[in-house]
């Protein structure tokens, strides 16, 4: 268990250290040291497989549009199963749209060790693969906890509502799959 929160923080200062803004500094300048959001609410899953990418994806986004030095991100987390990622709101809405899709992922990453998984109903609602799920020792099998017609789709389609009606917008997953460590996308097919 301790061999996993290492490596955890591990991912965490690497990312740390080559992207500084992710950083929190308070309103003197000082840098804080520990970033919450990063140790505390992040799953140690979600952490190994997904929020590298992410932050490169998005640093990519804001080196592009000029603004790695007014973005911040406030807090990640585990929300109903989902990664929530609010921002000070200071970039492009591709951005936006990045974290949309790493939202979307997420449903289907497994939050303990990062591989495959389905959204799991046990009182809490998590993301977990059947090897997870197994080791947790619970009473019914893992097909009940699940819903069978969740299924990962490379593309999903976003509702959008706005003051001139509703628009619906399409996203494609499939070169983040691509990305991804070969043992956290073993059991998905594109």
């Amino acid at each position: 268990m301790k061999r996993n929160k290492k490596n955890k923080k591990q991912i965490i200062r690497k990312l740390l250290n080559k992207y500084r803004w992710l950083r929190v500094y308070d309103r003197n300048g000082h840098y804080y040291r520990d970033v919450a959001w990063l140790y505390n609410d992040y799953p140690k899953g979600w952490a190994k497989a997904l929020l590298p990418l992410m932050i490169q994806d998005i640093h990519k986004e804001l080196c592009y549009t000029g603004d790695v030095g007014r973005f911040r991100i406030l807090d990640c987390k585990e929300k109903y199963g989902e990664m929530r990622c609010d921002h000070n709101g200071q970039c492009s809405y591709k951005v936006d749209e990045i974290i949309m899709k790493y939202a979307y992922l997420s449903h289907y990453t497994c939050t303990i060790c990062g591989r495959p998984g389905m959204m799991v109903n046990s009182g809490w609602i998590i993301p977990m693969c059947k090897s997870c799920f197994d080791k947790r020792g619970y009473k019914k099998p893992y097909e009940e906890m699940t819903d069978p017609d969740d299924y990962f789709e490379p593309v999903f389609e976003v509702k959008i509502y706005n003051k001139s009606g509703v628009e619906t917008r399409e996203y494609d997953v499939t070169d983040i799959v691509k990305r991804m460590k070969p043992k956290y996308r073993q059991e998905i097919n594109l």
